[in-house]
Order: C-alpha cells, then sequence, then structure tokens
C-alpha cells in the first residue's frame, strides 16, 4: 500500500488564473511579464511552481488561508507533479531543492485535520486525506497570492528590491521587527546579524531547561567543547510518529528536525515504530 507521502507527490495543486498575469509571468520563466522592464528585472524564479512555493510559505506563517473560487474555468494546475518540484537544477546555478516537498508536506499534515484513527480503520480514504492535504495547500498559496497582489497594487516596485522576499520572511519569524526594515531601502538594516544573535540568545536561555550536556563527547574541531543535544518534545515526539507513518524518511525527518538520524532511529525504537533490527 502506497503512503500519503508519495500519492501527495503526484498531485498537481491549482491556483486561481487571475494571478498568472500580475505575478506567476513576471516573475516566472513560466510566461511572458506584462512589461519589458518587469520581465527584465522580475525573472528571478524558474518554474511556475517557484512562486506557488513562495506564496504558500506566505499563507503558512500568516496562519490565513483563502478558498479558491469555485468556478473550475477559473483555477489551472502548473502540470507539474509535487513530486517533481525542486528536482532539477536551477537557473542561475542554482542547485537543487527536493527537501523543501518533506517540509510542505510535514506542515500540511500539522496544520490539517486529519483524523488518523479513522484512516487506519478505513473509515475514510487516503485520497480523501489526500484531498484534504492539497485543500490545505491551495488555499495557503491563495492567500499567498492575495498578499503579494495588494503589496503590488501599493507599492509596484515592492518586489523588484533585491531583498524583498527575504524581508517578508524574517518578519514573519520575528528576526528583524517591523520597526528596523526600512521598505525604502534595498539593503537589509545594518544590525541584522545582532538581531538574530539576540534572537538565537533568546531561544537558547528557553531552551536551557531542556538539554542534555554530553561532556564525554567532544567537538571534533577543537577537542574541548561539549556536544549540546536538546530532548525532544512531546510535539516533535508527536510529529516524528505521524510523517514517518507517511513515508518520510529517516534521513527526511533528521533534516527536517535538525536531529541526526542516530537520534531519530532512537527516538522511533522507543515510541516502539521501529526496533534495532529495523533500523
Amino acid at each position: 500500500m502506497e503512503n500519503l507521502y508519495d500519492i501527495w507527490g503526484r498531485r498537481n495543486p491549482s491556483w486561481e488564473i487571475k494571478y498568472q498575469e500580475p505575478i506567476i509571468d513576471v516573475f516566472c520563466d513560466y510566461g511572458r511579464g506584462s512589461s519589458k522592464l518587469q520581465g527584465d528585472r522580475g525573472k528571478i524564479f524558474g518554474a511556475g511552481y517557484e512562486m506557488f512555493i513562495i506564496a504558500f510559505f506566505i499563507g503558512l506563517y500568516n496562519d490565513k488561508r483563502k478558498p479558491l473560487v469555485k468556478d473550475t474555468s477559473k483555477v489551472k494546475t502548473f502540470g507539474q507533479p509535487i513530486q517533481y518540484w525542486g528536482n532539477l537544477e536551477g537557473r542561475f546555478g542554482r542547485t537543487s531543492y527536493g527537501k523543501i516537498r518533506n517540509y510542505i508536506f510535514a506542515a500540511l499534515v500539522a496544520k490539517t485535520d486529519i483524523d488518523f484513527v479513522a484512516l487506519d480503520k478505513g473509515e475514510i480514504t487516503v485520497r480523501k486525506v489526500v484531498d484534504d492535504l492539497i485543500t490545505s495547500m491551495e488555499e495557503y498559496a491563495n492567500f499567498g497570492f492575495d498578499y503579494i497582489t495588494e503589496k503590488m497594487e501599493d507599492d509596484p516596485d515592492y518586489f523588484f528590491k533585491e531583498t524583498a522576499f527575504l524581508r517578508i520572511f524574517l518578519k514573519f519569524i520575528n528576526l528583524v521587527s517591523v520597526s528596523t526594515v526600512d521598505e525604502n531601502d534595498d539593503d537589509l538594516p545594518d544590525n541584522l546579524d545582532s538581531s538574530e544573535s539576540q534572537a538565537e540568545t533568546q531561544i537558547n536561555t528557553e531552551a536551557s531547561d531542556d538539554v542534555i550536556v554530553d561532556s564525554e563527547n567532544k567537538i571534533p574541531e577543537t577537542g574541548s567543547s561539549p556536544v549540546i543535544r536538546q530532548r525532544w518534545t512531546i510535539k516533535e515526539r508527536s510529529e516524528l510518529k505521524s510523517f514517518f507513518e507517511q513515508g518520510m524518511t529517516i534521513e527526511q525527518l533528521a533534516s527536517f528536525f535538525s536531529k541526526t538520524e542516530e537520534s531519530v532511529r532512537s527516538e522511533l525504537e522507543k515510541l516502539g515504530i521501529i526496533s534495532r533490527l529495523d533500523s
């Protein structure tokens, strides 16, 4: 029986056609921009789905969704199944970035109301679950497209600044407060490094009660610093179980949770999902 991840990967999420000319054609090689100037300045993405990914994460970080129009004649797909997104080498020497599919899938499982007990009992079908995941994906992206459209209506040149998209995501993750970012300035604020450092310090302080210091294992480069290993939280354990059961590999899980593969295997063993022989 195929897992959810593989079935989801064969799907083509839809998006509203009204966003093609003002966004997809302007920023992607998918089509021609609405003007030569925009075309010359704005072709910063390759395939059209790259802009969909940006829109999806804008919706996700805002935690806002917008349903697509019900008229199917007003929506379309890129004709490229998710399983191929990011697999090919991109333009400007860009390397493949297929791991982003893992992050998108994990986010969708976490943010979509899925009754895995009912699925396991056969009370709901795999297709129904995948349909729900795709709907979540489409609605987050639809909000993101709407967000980008409004920004461009307020300032047509907003996204033609070199760091425009980076700016948006930095705001979402609170590394830089809105007040420190001058949106009319093409450069990131000079205090970006210190802001990141402060954020990291805060995170480390909050997590200080949840780490293990292993004084026996030294970092090879210095031979003196202890290895800091963070314990798995209850939420991480729950997500780990769900993601593994839905088809993510140990390597993918290690990358997603920023843990070692050994740590992932160990936790899966503790949860009784795999045995030492399996790993």
